[in-house]
């Protein structure tokens, strides 16, 4: 029995329960090593669980092995127990550290460490210090932080909120369905289908698909009240979700505020001790094991907070990931009536603004549980200290509820508000920047500038009414602990008979004050995060709950007899609208065929190829596609890649096939002008390419078409003849179908439509004789088919009235030209023409984002702190120190207080000079708490009154100084890192910086005042503070590089996501049409992925600094503790008011490690905006000296002297010394080849590009010695692609105000829209929708027209205005700028010499060179010329 020997030497029995707990230790151990192996099998490599038993477990053998070693160190069993310890401390060692992992489980370049780490660097977060170490000895980049954690990953966090918020729209359909079933029969109501009933038999299922969201729909319909269905709430789908990981870390947090709660218990305890030291008794040991005992609660309490911060960090991570996911989904599924009430900035503000303050929220929401918790146990150790006293702290906590209900609930609706200001804001700004080319030309900045400041102006008004409300929190909570333990004392003096303060009670309650202080100082910042969360959880909600495209309007199928077919279909927009945009649709169309759609204006041909689609809602019939769809919009959807890219589309490069597609497109010509050739970046919208270049990009993505099916709505109706198939569209029905001989011979509609327009062709003499040729035929066709009679009632109806039908004119000219349909022999074409194989070229447009290096610049600071204002700056910083200086008076003044040898004998207790003695003390107590709260409130209201204002500032200045930046800037920079700036930068200067900062500069002061405290006390504490000192500095010296570059690096990255929303949204029936939803939502994960690795980085580093500080802090609270029990002549208060606030300097330590943490994150964000205040400015919009007369130009005559520009510096010029003159009232047309410089003289007019040489002169005047808009305002243009901003139909007119609504009535008329106008309910206060929505393009073309003619000067520019509009709005806008601007001198842009072959001269450009200009029958004489060339490549001659 050599084991049990040690009984034996000190002659014991060995006990039973000595063999009962030797069995239970080695069954446990069993258990372990069972544990061990069964982790191994699933691929643990670490255990928080085994590492905590061998913890508990080493610390279990301490007391025993130094029994073993103080009593019987020989002996047989105390060797066998060091063999045993040793084993423990074996077993520890190895359980902290992880083991390595035998197979790779995922396909990470660059795992996290965080993956492999064991639980004590998990704890201590030492997993990221190579990291940080990296940062410190250079600028690290996108490469040298490892992939996304797996845990993190969008892929393995989105689904599971996905999954369930489906369950959750399941359950709630099936509710409505049950409880408008439930009502049918209460009421007696029966909602028949004959149709349906009559098909009923046995295998009928009971609930199909859809009937569900139907019935939904008819409630709605029946009752008019949709909200009185039941409708998902994300709030319950958000709990359900993660739920389990919110009380997880709520758990943690729990554990943590324990170990606060053993302090005050310790420290009443320690000034018993010491009381009885200064009274002769020797407490021996005792003091240094409470010391000790202090310390390992603080170690337990910081640890859990840590891990609670950061477990928490990380959910509010997987919540916000889901979410923008869900988002993006919803904005690529939603109904186009969805997107009306939902715009693209709008929308990005929801991911942006709404989701961040999601996830600061749920950071802060930890804080609830935790909040009851130390309340309840707080009160009970209040109570068991002082009392009925504790009634008093209780009495300040029930006051502090309602009121801080009262509070969150103004907040509360104040945020909403403030919310959809942000969206109006940021819904404005998307347009403005997105289009900010034509805001130049029509110097249209000031008015939208003005929009934007007065949107802004109204959410100021908000926000410092939330400052108000937080300023009142500030004093509650910064304010807290002293009137806890104010009011303690002043219940217990009152009511005690002695009214006698104890030292011991006094400096205990201080402790569990300063313990009760730390829920109720989080409480402005829970209420105000909570708050946020829970306006932004019900914003994305109501989003979530627009309408989705139902997958089931379209069935694609593989086996059909015909490609796509359609049986009486009837479509609308809206479920609301009145009336259906499509009925009775009835078409089928067999495999290979081209088909075209014609018709009227408003006729519904766009809306067909939209039901196609299944972009409209289905009311009913049924869509059948064979195979797969590839759409052409009639706006070309163009991304921010390269030509190849856009091009691709995502599917794999094939050198052959690739090569056939661009020869096919055309885009030979087009290549060659590129400097990188294909792989030149084309910018957002396709800003760098003409619309030709877009559209046969665009047409690049659907390959050679020769065998497919082919639809398309086509104005040019010379092709129809060509056409396998036409179907002919009046009023949202079909009304004609068939071959181009077919509707001839029907003498119909189509018929008359055709006659009418051979007419105008006639009168417009056209010079093509291939078009012409066909003209011919198209005639015989048609005068045979009306040769029989006179055209039915019905194509009058069909085509509206018209102003007669002449006789046809005798045709005599001759077709010179093949047809257009003949097959060309092919042309081979070297591939390396084009394809770009090397890098030696680059194609890039986009200026990459580059993060700024090192600390953040001073200038940053002191900018924002003149936005401030330099005196409320002071009075900050001053009301502050006068704060903490008072605070440090009234804890010396406790001490003298209840140290008073005259209070102390209680024999005086009933005398006059006892009463007035501790009314005394009570009184320069209360002045001393009176004078604090009005120092504190003044700091914080100043604080955060005045960052409102320095927000207001810096938002306007950078608005002003976007709005006058080049072009240059804007071609460059995509809009998503401008609305960055504008949504997620300013929100954090808005929101979360001023709470930073506050909680900052208190904390900052609170650790000084602490460190006064303790040093008076214990002057040997400034021993310890010297090299603990320089340790801290050094940790943050080595802590502050790592978070200023994830910063930096996180706000970069955020970018490219705001691009990729803004960008595809708008392409949004683009994606769906070619079904590659799920490719852009695998490349939104990616950059979502992207961008929060680095914000997990920098919240993990802030954890990694925190730990190693409060290591620190508690090196000094143990100094603390030791010196005071140590000092000699120190009495219980003095030892109680040192170690009590010692304590403090781990809670306060930690608090300013989060905020120091915060605001150096969020002054990323001043730096960022700061960055777009200092912008290279255009040049002046006026300049007073050289502003020219009113009516200039009187004579609009416009001189090129030896003209140069190039779009920015380092690129070759665009316009090489090009000289010419335009007389007054001159018709010019400018063409040339793509890139020959016809949209730069464009440009250059306007001054969006500068002049790199010579000048350009109107009636003589410089226009570079003038300012912008003295010279913009000068000139009118009619663009391409007509631009509309959201807001009224007279804002899109006249957004300064100037007319009167004559005037705007007058130019309505002129542009044909004026019946249009009259005919909606607003009339002028017509919603025009993002983009002009609400409009066809052809009416926004006419809007466009309307407002030139209300703006009309004496130089117009037309830039084929009519390139994209039907024949009906071409001939109207041509005859109004005939009519209208007759007098007025006109250049225009022709992409097609047709249109300009009647103009008085023609100026002919070729790589950036006039080469000729003359009139066009000179030109045309001109055999060797560039321009008979170009007019023979078109069949003109």
């Amino acid at each position: 029995m050599e084991e049990h020997s040690g009984f034996q030497c000190a002659g014991l029995k060995i006990p039973t329960s000595h063999f009962v707990a030797t069995g239970i230790k080695a069954g446990t151990f069993l258990l372990v090593a069972v544990l061990v192996q069964i982790q191994r099998l699933k691929g643990d490599i670490t255990s928080g669980v085994l590492f905590l038993f061998w913890l508990l477990q080493l610390l279990a053998a301490i007391v025993p092995l130094q029994s073993k070693i103080s009593n019987q160190p020989a002996c047989s069993e105390s060797v066998v127990y060091y063999v045993y310890f040793g084993a423990v401390f074996l077993g520890f060692l190895l359980n902290c550290f992880a083991e390595k992992q035998t197979r790779i489980e995922t396909d990470c370049k660059v795992p996290c460490p965080e993956e492999t780490s064991g639980v004590l660097s998990q704890l201590t977060f030492w997993w990221i210090t190579p990291l940080v170490l990296t940062a410190y000895r250079k600028t690290i980049d996108v490469d040298d932080v490892w992939d996304q954690t797996e845990r993190l990953k969008s892929e393995n966090v989105v689904p599971r909120l996905e999954a369930t918020w489906r369950i959750e729209e399941k359950s709630c359909k099936q509710k409505n369905y049950q409880s408008n079933k439930d009502r049918q029969n209460s009421d007696g109501f029966r909602e028949k289908n004959t149709e349906s009933t009559r098909n009923i038999t046995e295998k009928t299922p009971l609930l199909k698909t859809n009937q569900i969201h139907q019935t939904a729909e008819v409630m709605f319909r029946k009752t008019g009240k949709k909200s009185n269905l039941l409708k998902p709430s994300l709030y319950s789908v958000l709990l359900r979700s993660f739920g389990h990981y919110w009380i997880e870390a709520v758990s943690y947090k729990l554990v943590a505020d324990s170990g606060w709660f053993i302090q005050p218990i310790v420290v009443k305890y320690i000034v018993h001790l010491i009381e009885e030291k200064n009274s002769g008794k020797d407490p021996g040991w005792m003091t240094y094991g409470c010391s000790v005992l202090l310390v390992v609660s603080c170690i337990i309490a910081l640890l859990f907070f840590h891990r609670t911060y950061h477990k928490v960090m990380v959910l509010s991570l997987r919540i916000k990931v889901s979410l923008i996911a869900l988002i993006y989904k919803k904005a690529l599924s939603m109904s186009p009536a969805a997107k009306h009430s939902s715009t693209v900035g709008e929308i990005v503000n929801l991911m942006s603004v709404d989701c961040q303050r999601i996830q600061d929220g749920i950071m802060m929401s930890f804080n609830v549980a935790s909040f009851f918790f130390m309340i309840i146990i707080g009160v009970y150790q209040m109570w068991t200290i002082m009392g009925i006293s504790a009634m008093g702290a209780l009495g300040i906590l029930l006051f502090f509820g309602p009121l801080g209900a009262i509070l969150a609930a103004l907040q509360n609706s104040l945020q909403q508000q403030i919310l959809k200001l942000k969206g109006m804001r940021l819904k404005v700004l998307h347009e403005v920047i997105a289009c900010i080319k034509v805001l130049k030309m029509y110097t249209w900045e000031t008015s939208f500038e003005q929009k934007v400041c007065q949107i802004r102006a109204k959410e100021m008004i908000y926000l410092m009414k939330i400052a108000i409300i937080v300023a009142f929190f500030s004093l509650f909570s910064f304010h807290g602990s002293f009137m806890i333990l104010y009011f303690t004392i002043l219940v217990y003096v009152l009511t005690d008979p002695n009214h006698y303060l104890d030292a011991q009670k006094t400096f205990a309650a201080m402790s569990l004050s300063n313990v009760l202080s730390f829920p109720i100082g989080f409480t402005p910042f829970m209420i105000t995060g909570i708050t946020q969360a829970y306006v932004s959880v019900g914003r994305i909600q109501s989003f979530l709950w627009n309408e989705d495209i139902d997958p089931d309007n379209v069935e694609f199928v593989q086996n059909s007899d015909y490609s796509v077919s359609v049986t009486d279909g009837t479509f609308m927009w809206d479920r609301e609208a009145d009336r259906c945009a499509l009925q009775q649709i009835n078409m089928s169309i067999e495999e290979g065929q081209l088909v075209a759609i014609v018709g009227q204006v408003g006729a519904g041909k766009s809306s067909l190829i939209s039901a196609l689609l299944g972009e409209m809602y289905k009311v009913e019939g049924r869509v059948k596609i064979k195979g797969r769809v590839a759409y052409v919009p009639q706006q070309a959807w163009i991304q921010n890649l390269t030509v190849r890219d856009n091009i691709l589309y995502g599917s794999e490069f094939v050198d052959d096939i690739y090569h056939k597609v661009v020869e096919n497109c055309a885009l030979l010509p087009d290549l060659d002008m590129f400097e990188a050739q294909d792989l030149t970046e084309i910018g957002e919208k396709g800003i760098n390419i003409s619309g030709g270049q877009k559209q046969r990009n665009v047409i690049g993505n659907e390959g050679l078409l020769k065998n497919k099916t082919r639809m398309l709505v086509t104005h040019g109706v010379h092709w129809l003849p060509f056409m396998d198939k036409i179907i002919v569209l009046r009023s949202g029905q079909i009304s004609e179908v068939g071959s181009y001989e077919e509707l001839l011979s029907h003498n119909g509609p189509f018929a008359q439509f055709l006659k009418e327009y051979l007419n105008q062709e006639e009168e417009s003499d056209s010079d093509d004789p291939e078009i012409q040729d066909i003209m011919d035929k198209m005639w015989k066709k048609v005068d045979q088919a009306l040769s029989d009679g006179s055209v039915s009632d019905d194509s009058a109806e069909f085509w509206g009235p018209k102003s007669g039908i002449r006789g046809k004119k005798s045709k005599n000219k001759k077709s010179q030209s093949r047809s257009k349909m003949e097959v060309k022999p092919d042309v081979t074409v070297p591939k390396q023409s084009y394809i770009n194989a090397s890098t030696s070229k680059s194609g890039q447009l986009i200026e990459k984002e580059v993060p700024k290096i090192g600390m953040v610049n001073m200038g940053v600071y002191i900018s924002y702190a003149k936005a401030m204002g330099i005196v409320p700056v002071v009075l900050v910083f001053l009301s502050i120190a006068v704060y903490s200086a008072i605070n440090v008076y009234s804890s010396f003044w406790l001490t003298f207080w209840t140290e008073d040898p005259y209070l102390k004998n209680l024999t005086l207790t009933n005398t006059t000079t006892y009463h007035d003695k501790y009314t005394m003390y009570l009184g320069v107590f209360t002045l001393l708490g009176v004078a604090q709260g009005v120092a504190v409130f003044i700091f914080a209201y100043f604080a955060l009154t005045r960052m409102v204002t320095a927000a207001g500032r810096l938002h306007h200045r950078m608005l002003k100084c976007i709005l006058r930046s080049p072009m240059l800037f804007f071609d460059t920079t995509p809009v998503g890192r401008m609305m960055n700036r504008f949504s997620s930068d300013i929100d954090v200067m808005d929101t979360n910086l001023p709470l930073s900062f506050r909680l900052l500069i208190v904390m900052l002061f609170r650790l000084i005042t602490i460190i006064i405290i303790v040093s008076i006390t214990t002057p040997l504490f400034l021993a310890v503070i010297v090299p603990v000192g320089v340790f801290y500095c050094l940790i943050l010296r080595l802590y502050l590089p790592t978070a200023h570059q994830l910063k930096r690096l996180e706000s970069v990255s955020r970018s490219p996501v705001f691009n990729h929303f803004s960008e595809t949204i708008s392409g949004a029936s683009v994606i769906r049409s070619f079904q590659s939803v799920d490719r852009f939502n695998e490349e939104l994960s990616k950059r979502v992925d992207t961008n929060c690795k680095f914000f997990f980085a920098v919240i993990t580093a802030t954890r990694w600094l925190a730990v190693r500080l409060q290591s620190l802090g508690l090196c000094l609270i143990f100094a603390a503790c030791i010196f005071s029990i140590e000092e000699s002549g120190l009495n219980g208060a003095e030892v109680g008011l040192s170690i009590t606030n010692s304590l403090q300097i781990t809670v306060a330590m930690n608090m300013l490690i989060i905020s120091f943490s915060d605001l150096d994150m969020n002054t990323v964000s001043v730096e960022r905006v700061q960055e777009y205040t200092e912008l290279t400015a255009e040049a002046d919009w006026s300049i007073p000296s050289t502003c020219p007369q009113n009516d200039w130009p009187n004579k609009a005559e416009i001189k090129y002297v030896n003209y140069e520009t190039r779009y920015r510096p380092g690129l070759d010029l665009v316009l090489r010394g090009i000289s010419f003159e335009v007389h007054d009232g001159e018709k010019v047309g400018i063409v040339g080849r793509t890139g020959a410089g016809k949209s730069s003289l464009t440009l250059s007019l306007f001054r969006l590009i500068e002049a790199a040489g010579g000048r350009i002169l109107i009636d003589g005047v410089d226009v570079a010695e003038i300012g912008l808009h003295d010279l913009r305002s000068k000139v009118t243009i009619l663009p391409q692609d007509p631009v509309i901003f959201s807001g009224s139909l007279r804002m899109n007119l006249d957004p300064f105000g100037r007319y009167d609504d004559s005037d705007i009535w007058q130019s309505l008329e002129c542009a044909h829209i004026r019946q249009f106008v009259t005919d909606q309910s607003q009339q002028l206060e017509f919603e025009c929708g993002e983009a002009g929505k609400n409009l066809s393009v052809g009416q926004r073309q006419l809007v466009c027209l309307a407002r030139a003619l209300l703006h009309r000067t004496k130089i117009l520019i037309l830039d084929e205005a009519t390139a994209a509009v039907d024949m009906e709005t071409d001939d109207l806008i041509q005859q109004t700028i005939h009519r209208e601007f007759s007098d007025c001198t006109i250049l225009t842009i022709a992409h097609r010499l047709k249109t300009v072959m009647d103009y008085d001269r023609i100026m002919v450009l070729e790589n950036g060179c006039v080469v000729e200009f003359d009139s066009p029958q000179a030109l045309l004489l001109n055999r060797g010329g560039v321009f008979h060339s170009m007019a023979k490549d078109a069949n003109l001659i």
